[in-house]
């Protein structure tokens, strides 16, 4: 396979569930990188970027944050 990753943006938190749809794989597999890494979490519970970032990279993807609204209309 290609050395290039999928990237993948991912929020500052989301569950362990929307993750799993982000990256288009089971939440059991996700609930099973977490514990690979020594973080029990259940379906439902939120998980900050720092986490969602170590566990998308197990899975093959990079994590992107998401772009901020520039604050130059906030300028005079």
């Amino acid at each position: 396979m290609a050395s290039t990753e999928k990237k993948v943006t991912v929020p500052s938190s989301l569950t362990v569930r929307e993750l799993a749809t982000l990256v288009s794989v089971s939440p059991i597999d996700v609930i099973k990188e977490l514990m690979n890494n020594g973080i029990m979490a259940n379906i439902n519970q939120v998980i900050d970027y720092e986490t969602a970032a170590i566990v998308v990279q197990g899975m093959g993807f990079e994590a992107k944050k998401p772009r901020r609204p520039s604050q130059r209309s906030n300028q005079s």
